[in-house]
């Protein structure tokens, strides 16, 4: 597994419900390979009413003091090869697959994901997080992640081909582990700037 630092700042920290530690042991759960990831949502950034402390030391949020149920964590995973990303991941996760991709393998689901009938991403939604890091007297947290090649989500931020992931990068989202130069500048320069236009 590949070890990946969370990159941002602390002040970008400020409204951040699932704690560095607890994102950074995710993502290193999956398979090398992942040359960009971001989380976003309601799991990673508190909304209204919601706190908590992590063990790193930030102050995060939860809407529910027994801290019982939080939020599901939502992430995109940039990959260069998709098909040997799946390939990997679906042998050492193959319950976050459904029977059909199981079976059919790691070129069906590429094919799938590259499809021109969607917006190039692959999502395994409402898996357990394969993350080792858990709070006493909760259940583990539960996951969506989608994968995306490249090139793809390239495509999106500069040309907003389906607008899909490039308009969830409107919103607030975190950089987990090594930022890609190529998309942090697609991002800023191209999909920030079309937004504000």
């Amino acid at each position: 597994h590949q070890k990946m630092e969370l990159s941002m700042t602390e002040n970008d920290r400020a409204g951040q419900l699932t704690c560095h530690d607890e994102l950074n042991d995710i993502l290193s759960s999956f398979p090398p390979g992942i040359v960009h990831a971001v989380g976003y949502g309601s799991g990673v950034f508190a909304q209204q009413q919601q706190r908590r402390e992590c063990n790193d030391g930030l102050n995060a949020t939860t809407d529910d003091a027994t801290n019982e149920e939080l939020p599901m964590i939502d992430l995109i995973f940039v990959v260069d090869d998709p098909i040997a990303w799946h390939a990997e991941n679906v042998r050492l996760y193959p319950h976050h697959y459904s029977f059909t991709s199981r079976t059919l393998g790691p070129k069906f689901i590429s094919s799938v994901q590259q499809s021109s009938f969607g917006a190039k991403v692959y999502f395994n939604p409402l898996v357990e997080s394969p993350s080792s890091w858990q709070r006493e007297g909760t259940s583990r947290r539960m996951i969506k992640y989608g994968v995306v090649q490249t090139n793809d989500l390239l495509s999106d931020l500069r040309q907003w081909d389906y607008l899909y992931l490039a308009g969830r990068m409107h919103k607030p989202t975190v950089t987990i582990g090594n930022e890609d130069e190529e998309i942090m500048q697609a991002q800023k320069e191209c999909n920030l700037n079309y937004a504000l236009a």
